[in-house]
């Protein structure tokens, strides 16, 4: 007999890899779909598709791995059903992924859909009627699953179909995760991820270099791929990025190499730097971003610094003082 084809879409969370799991068990064929966005992780793209490779190959799950990128930020820019409490646009990231899915779908030849989506988890996509918006709005009403939660939500078109019966869906409901829990034991699932609310864009912090690079006009895949590394500044509208320890001044280099203007220290220890500026600034910009680096170096007065920018041979400054705290700080993003 040959098997239904499903599409699992999976966040790499406990909640979606239960509800292929769990689904799996009534001889159904899972493929999972794993979207990575510019705001899925601080990792690098390689390691973080190695990292959910590993993770889901351990499950036994057969998963696609899609990355979004400049599509996925326009939607950022300007969601049509605005943003959560930072710049999480929570409503019209589902409808996108459910719109690349439901291509997946076609592509493979599924039946249906389903998601670890729990009924009044999360309070701006998990409601009963924003789950029907997002369904509508994506071209996908009445062909998605959500085994953890369907027991409580209306038939969908499997269900009447007879590829689904009633009583295998599940009736988990709120924030609360025991029940998700001891589905994954029973499952023999022990290892996953912690609910964190993964999206960058639900942090605060980050949330507001967001909204930063929105004001400015600079929200593309470079500057988002930057944002996830040091410390960030603005001198006079440019970026600013100090690195904070060794590893993050390696990834400047080799991310702004060529870029921008890279600044690194020669008489003493300390960050690398750049400036997002395509060649050399009015020399108080300049001052003034080697003097915010000189604050992080061990000595922080008579700073040598190299200075590359493309089309200029290297330059060497000497920075007599470094900016007091309180001056570093009123620049900071």
């Amino acid at each position: 007999m040959k098997l239904v084809k499903v599409v699992a879409l999976l966040s790499g969370g406990l909640d979606s890899v239960l509800a292929a799991l769990y689904m799996k068990r009534f001889n159904f064929e899972i493929f999972g779909l794993h979207f990575i966005t510019p705001f899925s992780s601080r990792l690098e793209t390689s390691k973080l598709r190695r990292e959910y490779g590993d993770f889901y190959n351990k499950l036994g799950l057969k998963v696609e791995m899609r990355e979004l990128g400049e599509e996925y930020l326009g939607m950022i820019r300007k969601p049509k059903f605005g943003y959560g409490r930072n710049v999480n646009p929570c409503i019209d990231c589902k409808i996108l992924l459910f719109k690349y899915a439901s291509e997946y779908m076609k592509e493979i030849g599924a039946s249906f859909m389903i998601t670890g989506e729990v009924l009044d988890q999360r309070p701006m996509s998990q409601r009963i009627h924003t789950m029907r918006l997002i369904e509508e709005e994506a071209g996908l009403s009445g062909i998605i699953v959500r085994p953890l939660s369907g027991a409580l939500l209306p038939q969908t078109k499997p269900e009447l179909d007879g590829l689904i019966k009633r009583e295998w869906l599940l009736s988990i409901r709120g924030r609360q995760r025991v029940s998700q829990i001891l589905l994954a034991r029973e499952l023999g699932l022990f290892e996953y991820k912690q609910p964190s609310g993964g999206c960058l864009l639900t942090d605060p912090e980050y949330a507001r270099k967001v909204r930063d690079l929105i004001n400015h006009n600079e929200l593309d895949l470079f500057n988002v791929e930057l944002l996830k590394i040091g410390r960030h500044f603005r001198i006079e509208k440019i970026k600013l990025v100090v690195g904070r320890n060794h590893e993050e001044n390696q990834r400047i280099w080799n991310l702004c190499y060529g870029k921008g203007l890279l600044m690194v220290p020669l008489n003493t220890q300390g960050p690398t730097g750049f400036l997002n500026i395509q060649s050399l600034p009015h020399e108080e910009v300049l001052e003034l971003a080697l003097g915010i680096l000189a604050r992080y170096c061990d000595e922080k007065d008579n700073v040598e610094f190299q200075i590359n920018i493309a089309g200029h041979e290297k330059i060497k400054k000497l920075i007599p003082f470094a900016k007091g705290k309180e001056e570093v700080e009123s620049f900071r993003v």
